[in-house]
């Protein structure tokens, strides 16, 4: 059964992600993305968890906070995306450019 313990590690998971999202370490964040896509995989529904009234409160911050960092991956992941696509279109084209005129 997941605990706090479970949504801690999804946190630390995604704080890590932001962090080099942030320094622009795209290598390191593949690494960390792996990780956190398979804490969350093993995760249960939020609804289904069960904690303790005392937690409930540090439950729902842990989510607030996880959610605060992935919307501020998520644009920075969208933006590499977008300079990648650009850079293979453009070995894209070169490549046919060459084959077209080079003999």
């Amino acid at each position: 059964m997941a605990g706090l313990a479970d949504f801690l590690r999804l946190q630390q998971a995604v704080k890590a992600m932001r962090v080099a999202a942030e320094a622009d370490d795209w290598d390191s964040f593949v690494l960390l993305q792996a990780d956190y896509q398979q804490i969350a995989a093993a995760l249960p529904p939020v609804g289904s968890v069960m904690v303790d009234d005392s937690e409930r409160a540090q439950l729902v911050e842990i989510l607030q906070e996880t959610q605060a960092a992935l919307d501020v991956v998520l644009p920075l992941a969208q933006s590499r995306q977008a300079y990648l696509a650009a850079e293979l279109a453009g070995a894209h084209n070169t490549g046919k450019l060459n084959r077209t005129y080079q003999p």
